[in-house]
């Protein structure tokens, strides 16, 4: 990912590859963070390659190689030679191969790069998914009423009261079925398949937010998300996500679980964390693309009703 523009400190194929990759932005944040939270696994990158992006298959070196690069903050340049030019730095180039000599018995240039591997290029993407499965349409309108499975344009809302006048909106989703995976998608997404939801459930109206999660875990703090690209002083450490309205986040599977064990004993009904079933068939909303692109035709109310998470399920009295 080298390249000898002067005039382009970032390369154009460095820059394209770093926005799959998480990780904090460059000198703008010396606090201690949690644990794993830039952990490679939480990268696109990274899952895109573990779900067999375009069939490639990397060795044991080439995870190290990467999980390295990402553990490093994802340095674009190798040298600082490709940064400042070699009139800057060679006289500490010089100075650094003499401290290798003596104190560390290596004679090395620190400076160099070794050539280039020549790039064989990819094979060719598999065709998308036509997902030509029944019953749902491509699109709804006002005069071609939705099929029974997709959820009709007023849900039935309960409220579960989280104590100190916070509130949880839950709806209820109706029993139906969905076309989930693709055929010609990556190999974890393979085959496409209709899954039958049996019993309507209730699920929260949109993600539990920092005030509704306050209830419970007071101390959570769901902290600064990172900034732009470029960030260098204090006042630009990111963006903070811990306002009340906003959805609570850096909560652990743990504790997800816990407080759907204490909403449970506060609402005195039976709450846990919906399915990845449920959790899919309530996003998509009748829809049948892929999630993660656009259905086409589909209305404005569809896609908002595609955005929606939360802990809430049906018992076996009805009640959520």
């Amino acid at each position: 990912m080298r390249v000898n523009d002067a005039d382009n400190l970032f390369p154009t194929s460095y820059l394209a590859l770093k926005r799959f990759v998480r990780n904090a932005t460059i000198e703008s944040d010396i606090h201690l963070l949690m644990p794993g939270e830039f952990h490679a696994d939480t990268t696109a990158l990274v899952q895109l390659l573990e779900a067999g992006h375009h069939g490639v298959q990397l060795n044991r070196e080439a995870w190290a190689r990467l999980n390295t690069w990402i553990d490093l903050n994802t340095p674009a340049h190798g040298s600082w030679s490709e940064i400042c030019g070699t009139n800057r730095v060679a006289h500490q180039c010089e100075r650094r191969s003499a401290l290798l000599r003596t104190y560390a018995g290596r004679d090395e240039d620190p400076e160099h790069l070794p050539p280039a591997v020549a790039f064989a290029g990819l094979p060719p993407e598999p065709a998308p998914s036509e997902m030509k499965l029944t019953p749902y349409a491509a699109c709804y309108t006002a005069t071609a009423p939705a099929p029974a499975t997709v959820a009709p344009a007023k849900l039935p809302v309960q409220q579960l009261d989280l104590g100190g006048g916070v509130k949880l909106d839950a709806v209820q989703i109706p029993a139906g079925d969905f076309a989930t995976g693709e055929d010609a998608g990556a190999a974890a997404e393979r085959p496409a398949q209709r899954v039958k939801i049996t019993k309507p459930f209730w699920i929260g109206r949109v993600e539990i937010s920092n005030e509704q999660f306050a209830r419970f875990a007071a101390a959570h703090d769901s902290g600064i998300e990172r900034g732009s690209f470029l960030q260098f002083s204090e006042r630009e450490r990111g963006y903070h996500v811990d306002g009340s309205n906003q959805p609570v986040v850096r909560v652990s599977w743990h504790e997800a679980q816990a407080f759907c064990d204490w909403l449970s004993k506060q609402t005195g009904k039976r709450v846990r964390l919906p399915t990845e079933a449920q959790w899919e068939y309530a996003c998509r909303a009748g829809t049948t693309a892929p999630l993660g692109r656009p259905q086409p035709n589909v209305s404005t109310c569809q896609k908002q009703k595609s955005a929606r998470f939360a802990f809430c399920e049906k018992s076996a009295s009805g009640a959520p």
